[in-house]
């Protein structure tokens, strides 16, 4: 099996994209999406190094071939399943990072819902992903698509999509109108020429309150079983906390504590302006 540089897994928001960055040296670019992860400059978001491979469920990713081939540079990247069937089948892995964000679950779900559900983006997605996603979402009916489908008059369409990215765009920079809760808002039946800010101040609220995107909600990612790993990797349990105060782990984190400082400092910055914005 092939030898790997190291995997990193941490829940959603938990920053397991920028750590990818910082222990390989290798950042990724402005605008550039790494599987579901953004890099957006404006939310302090980051795609994980261009070296990491995101992976989800190995079964489904080995039945439709597309593991990648790895070298000694990869990096598992993983934020919901353990990397378990890869060492077990893939790779050799010295070291695999857990981020325990364990008494931060606030912060850290406040910090999916700008960097993901309001500042992300769907636009490198296909239309059929695109609808598929948004027919899942409470309150969108079958209707509604229906009535988006029959809206056939293209210059209308897009005076009415250039309309609506400019209300989104007035109410905060750090909401991208191809954002999931976004397109959400668009789907909703109502006049295509008249987006009211308020109401989708509104929207936003109440989505906010829902909570439907933590990963702490129902405790079903929020963690790992990393001793079942321990046969294959040396685990390195990192407490969110520490990363944040800046103390030591006894890890390869120690020796970039003045990034991650900034890091954390730029986050706190976005969510306090997002606040006094939008909620």
């Amino acid at each position: 099996m092939q030898l790997i540089n190291f995997t990193m897994w941490s829940p959603s928001g938990g920053g397991g994209a920028f750590f990818s960055e910082l222990l390989d040296d290798n950042y990724s670019k402005d605008f550039h999406l790494n599987y579901d992860n953004y890099r957006n400059p404006i939310t302090n978001e980051y795609a994980g190094s261009p070296n990491s491979y995101r992976y989800e469920n190995y079964e489904l990713e080995k039945q439709h071939n597309i593991i990648p081939k790895f070298t000694e540079k990869s990096i598992l990247l993983g934020k919901r399943y353990s990397p378990l069937d890869f060492f077990k089948h893939e790779v050799k892995c010295p070291d695999t990072y857990v981020i325990n964000c364990a008494g931060y679950e606030e912060y850290v779900e406040d910090l999916i819902f700008v960097k993901k559900m309001v500042g992300g983006t769907m636009q490198h997605m296909s239309p059929y992903f695109i609808m598929l996603t948004m027919r899942r979402k409470e309150r969108i009916s079958n209707e509604i698509f229906k009535d988006v489908s029959s809206y056939d008059d293209s210059n209308s369409q897009m005076i009415s999509w250039k309309k609506y990215t400019q209300m989104v765009e007035s109410v905060s920079p750090y909401i991208n109108a191809w954002s999931t809760l976004s397109l959400k808002y668009f789907a909703y039946p109502t006049d295509r020429f008249v987006w009211d800010k308020d109401e989708f101040l509104m929207h936003l609220k109440h989505e906010y309150d829902l909570k439907k995107y933590s990963p702490f909600k129902y405790k079903k990612w929020d963690t790992i079983d990393t001793e079942p790993l321990k046969k294959y990797t040396n685990v390195h349990v990192i407490k969110y906390g520490d990363l944040m105060n800046g103390k030591d782990t006894g890890t390869a984190f120690d020796d970039h504590k003045k990034e991650i400082h900034t890091y954390f400092e730029n986050n706190t910055r976005v969510l306090d302006e997002f606040e006094t914005q939008c909620l």
